[in-house]
């Protein structure tokens, strides 16, 4: 019979009244392994014309700023729709960079793939298989 690995003996978990907990000694200091599955991604749509459904529509096609969304004439309230969807799931990226339309860095305001992949499905349910880069 083989012998489990030894992660850490130092790592009883005291504070968690003498629980073990493995800590994956090749991940970097702090990261603890997880025995859970990685929930599915499932974003809740927002609602139909508000500013958070066209800032979702938007950041599928491309990175957004706030000087591009009130150049396109759709207001101020680009971080506000970006917080919306966040709390809906869709998990929006916030980048600061420097910008040629603006002295200071300015956010500019992405999703990852899957959240397009969702966004696609949501626009069209039965031709979501293929989403552009």
């Amino acid at each position: 019979m083989k012998k489990a690995p030894d992660f850490h003996k130092e790592n009883t978990g005291a504070a968690l009244g003498g629980v073990p907990s493995i800590i994956d000694p090749t991940a970097g200091a702090g990261k603890q392994l997880s025995f859970l599955e990685e929930p599915d991604f499932m974003p809740l749509a927002p609602p139909k014309g508000s500013r958070a459904e066209t800032a979702l529509h938007d950041l599928c096609d491309s990175t957004l700023t706030r000087i591009d969304w009130y150049e396109a004439g759709k207001g101020f309230e680009l971080p506000a729709a970006i917080k919306e969807l966040d709390y809906l799931g869709w998990e929006p990226q916030s980048v600061m960079r420097t910008s040629s339309k603006w002295h200071n860095p300015i956010a500019h305001y992405s999703l990852h793939q899957k959240a397009k992949q969702a966004a696609y499905t949501l626009r069209n349910p039965k031709g979501a298989d293929h989403v552009p880069e």
